[in-house]
């Protein structure tokens, strides 16, 4: 039976619930999600727990917010001149926008927004002395002011000490190209650890 290693093709469903029992998010069974383990596509501490698991275990665990998605930074929140987001018509709070070649974009909502898993792109720490590091890609919009529109490009989950509840459905050894995905988008191994 194959166990959670690096190179190895995991599928998870999963639940994230509030400290209190809240149910937060959670992607069941018939809609898991899947990643390749040892390349950090999830949540540093999420994939540790998870090392040689099999198909049918379960893991909860418990993480404060620096440990997940980082305390609420004031410093990710900022006010935009509202003449440089005039090329966005119909700009709305609750959009999601980015910077792309130095020009502000929204962000396309064809293309499925990572997993809460997922750590790709966010604007989280998952070590707890270097919180806070990493600069937003993405920023919602909070709110419209006539001179100014106001982003946070907190992750939305940011300031919250959540448990999440994981239950491996499937391991199988990953395929060349999507170690080489990981590879590419993660980096030289070397950096990962």
């Amino acid at each position: 039976m194959q166990t959670v290693e690096k190179n190895q093709h995991v599928v998870l469903s999963y639940c994230i619930r509030s400290w209190g029992g809240e149910l937060i998010e959670e992607a069941p069974y018939n809609a898991p999600i899947s990643y390749v383990h040892g390349y950090g596509q999830i949540l540093g501490r999420l994939e540790s727990a998870l090392e040689g698991k099999a198909p049918g275990d379960s893991v909860s665990v418990r993480l404060r917010a620096a440990q997940a998605y980082g305390e609420w930074s004031e410093e990710f929140v900022r006010a935009v001149p509202k003449r440089d987001l005039a090329h966005l018509e119909g700009l709305a709070v609750g959009d999601e926008i980015e910077i792309r070649n130095g020009r502000w974009e929204l962000v396309d909502d064809s293309v499925p927004a990572p997993d809460p898993l997922f750590s790709e792109g966010e604007a989280f720490s998952d070590d707890d002395e270097d919180e806070g590091a990493d600069e937003p890609s993405i920023y919602e919009v909070r709110e419209i002011f006539e001179e100014t529109v106001l982003l946070d490009g907190n992750h939305y989950l940011a300031g919250q000490d959540l448990i999440f509840d994981l239950h491996v459905l499937d391991v199988k050894p990953a395929t060349f190209e999507e170690i080489e995905r990981c590879r590419w988008d993660c980096g030289p191994e070397d950096d990962l650890y």
